[in-house]
């Protein structure tokens, strides 16, 4: 059978090991893979879930990844713990997470994403986009530069 989830995360080991045990208990330990690895080599196949942190969209060619299985149906949650940007993509996500949330909060998040279909975004990273939107929609009508 083919992994259900995976989990990328590229900083954090800790982070990463607690997460990919909560997730097993929650799905299933046959169903949940965990990598530190590029997005590119680790990915094999068409998995129903890609769970990656703003530190794994910094490879060269992660997004070209993600457009590809974003195509084949896989979906994708971000899990952010700062405001250094946002892929421009963001159409291509299913939710945005904090690492911040409370474990309950998420692990509902990432099922309801992932078993439903259901689009989420956490309330703190929803505010900064939509203060980055406004600022663009601003810079639009006086033709300035923006960087998301």
């Amino acid at each position: 059978m083919k992994e259900y989830i995976f989990i990328v995360e590229n900083e954090n080991i800790t982070f990463r090991k607690g997460f990919k045990d909560l997730l097993e208990v929650k799905f299933g330990k046959d169903y949940i893979v965990s990598t530190k690895d590029s997005l590119q080599d680790t990915l094999r196949g068409e998995p129903k879930l890609i769970i990656l942190t703003q530190e794994a969209l910094k490879e060269v060619k992660a997004m070209d990844k993600i457009k590809t299985l974003y195509e084949y149906g896989t979906k994708f949650i971000l899990i952010k713990e700062n405001d250094n940007g946002f892929p421009f993509e963001l159409n291509m996500f299913n939710g945005f997470l904090s690492k911040r949330m409370p474990t309950k909060e998420m692990t509902e998040a990432i099922e309801n994403v992932l078993l439903h279909g259901t689009i989420y975004v956490h309330p703190d990273i929803g505010a900064y986009i939509l203060s980055k939107y406004n600022r663009f929609v601003n810079v639009l009508k006086t033709k300035e530069k923006v960087r998301l």
